[in-house]
């Protein structure tokens, strides 16, 4: 079930429809902490769906926040060197940038690089 609820998000994310998408996301994410301890990839894959969510909502702080939390988790699964850790890297220095916040934007975007 948790897959299909990270499907219909990622459908309405095409469809440019984010508030639908925010509440399959959500349902998502309760189902991956209702499985399983808090380092598993599916907590983390729905930190990192609920951070893009709310940064295309603009909801920055809240957008940082879940995808500062699923740089954690990968990091901790796979270690720094891991694609995913760069990725979300980039992507919280581009909420940064978005939320007017260059100093931190660059911080995350020398990770990334």
């Amino acid at each position: 079930p948790r897959h299909t609820y990270v499907n219909l998000a990622d459908c309405h994310l095409d469809l440019s429809d984010d508030k639908m998408a925010l509440s399959y996301a959500q349902k998502a994410h309760i189902l991956a902490r209702e499985n399983g301890p808090n380092g598993q990839p599916a907590l983390a894959e729905s930190f990192f769906l609920l951070g893009n969510i709310y940064v295309r909502l603009g909801q920055y702080e809240v957008a940082i926040s879940n995808l500062k939390e699923a740089l954690r988790q990968y990091q901790g699964l796979f270690g720094i060197d891991h694609p995913k850790v760069f990725e979300l890297n980039f992507v919280i220095a581009k909420a940064y940038a978005k939320w007017g916040q260059p100093e931190l934007a660059n911080q995350y975007f020398g990770v990334a690089e």
